[in-house]
């Protein structure tokens, strides 16, 4: 099992500060935090929700182009944040962009879910 590796939205807004335009507003600062710390939650007995770095780094991607924190640019930088939480935890994400689009749309769409997400991210990553 990889590191846990524990960030916070702050951490989000500074990926969304790199790959997006500074005039992104945030449209849902609810989201924004959610987004932003959904994989810390923890069961009950103390162990992680999100067993796996993958499933931890799925939390971003999926939440946000589901509660859609940013007024544009849900999809980059819930991936930016996926693919950085993947590399902090010493994984490397390999993806073609036609294959990102296309799980974006089924996770718009509902035809795909979090973990659907993670199973995506699983097979891109090394």
């Amino acid at each position: 099992m990889s590191p846990i590796v524990y960030v916070d939205p702050g951490w989000l807004l500074d990926i969304q500060e790199e790959v997006a335009p500074r005039n992104i507003g945030i449209a849902d600062w609810g989201a924004l935090q959610w987004t932003g710390s959904a994989h810390r939650y923890e069961q009950i007995a103390g162990q992680p929700y999100y067993e796996d770095a993958v499933s931890r780094a799925a939390t971003f991607l999926h939440h946000a182009l589901v509660l859609r924190p940013f007024v544009d640019y849900n999809l980059v930088v819930g991936y930016a944040a996926a693919d950085a939480y993947l590399q902090m935890s010493g994984h490397t994400v390999t993806v073609k962009p036609d294959a990102l689009w296309a799980l974006a749309g089924a996770v718009r769409a509902g035809e795909e879910d979090l973990r659907g997400v993670a199973r995506s991210l699983q097979s891109w990553t090394a």
